[in-house]
């Protein structure tokens, strides 16, 4: 997908937004997918990372994109059924995946990440599974808003390895969570209750983990706190970054900045 900027009109000319994905020095192929929809419940911003080798791998992430954005394009929701919608949305992209996977042994094993946001105008909401994430850099800094569902994730929170450890890990690549899987539960996430209302100069950032394994958390927020870039020029540092620094695997950034 080449690089692309939007600024949109009416409810979404709150938000800028632009999103880049290289496959990186290593892998033939590009198994990421990302895409933002303006919807008739806010804007949804969706990054996947698919697996299960070239075919598979590629067939997930844009089989779960399209049914993600399908679902949340498909009629007004509620504002209390979002979250569920959000949820849904998820098990139909995770019933697509493994049915065609199903249907041709080829694919057998494959599978997607999967992170979003939706800005609807009285809440913020995410969506995740596995290890593509979520931050927000607000007033200089740098915050993660999802959680990795993976093996080292769960050896951090049982204390036997540090965040330092975990990059250097063994099975740091090991998720335990994505679509087409046996485990495809998402974490669905009301951001009302951590960031209170949305403000001008937010930046929300979503990546597959292309990015956040050849970028730790401060070179991120050293790109996005420097004022002299546009968003533009953030997202293209960060790439070229990645890419000096290894890119050894397939690399998604999406960048939305609230500006009104």
């Amino acid at each position: 997908m080449p690089l692309s900027t939007s600024q949109s009109t009416s409810q979404f000319s709150d938000f800028v937004y632009i999103e880049q994905t290289h496959k990186g020095n290593i892998r033939k192929y590009n198994e990421d997918a990302c895409a933002i929809f303006e919807t008739p419940n806010g804007l949804l911003s969706v990054v996947c990372d698919g697996m299960g080798g070239h075919l598979g791998g590629e067939r997930a992430s844009n089989f779960a994109l399209e049914k993600i954005g399908k679902y949340i394009n498909s009629k007004r929701f509620d504002l209390a059924k979002l979250p569920d919608a959000l949820f849904q949305s998820f098990a139909s992209a995770h019933l697509a995946i493994a049915e065609e996977a199903k249907s041709n042994p080829l694919l057998k094993g494959m599978g997607t990440t999967c992170v979003a946001i939706l800005f609807h105008p009285d809440a913020t909401f995410c969506a995740h599974v596995g290890d593509s994430r979520l931050y927000i850099f607000r007033n200089n800094q740098l915050n993660r808003l999802t959680k990795d569902h993976s093996v080292v994730q769960n050896l951090i929170d049982n204390g036997i390895i540090t965040e330092a450890e975990a990059i250097y890990h063994p099975q740091k690549n090991l998720i335990e969570r994505a679509l087409g899987s046996d485990e495809a539960q998402p974490d669905i996430i009301n951001l009302g209750s951590i960031l209170q209302n949305l403000r001008v100069g937010d930046i929300f950032l979503l990546c597959s983990d292309g990015l956040s394994n050849e970028l730790n958390d401060i070179e991120i927020k050293n790109y996005l706190e420097n004022q002299t870039f546009t968003l533009e020029e953030k997202i293209e540092r960060m790439i070229e970054h990645a890419l000096k620094a290894g890119g050894k695997d397939n690399i998604t950034i999406q960048l939305i900045e609230k500006i009104k």
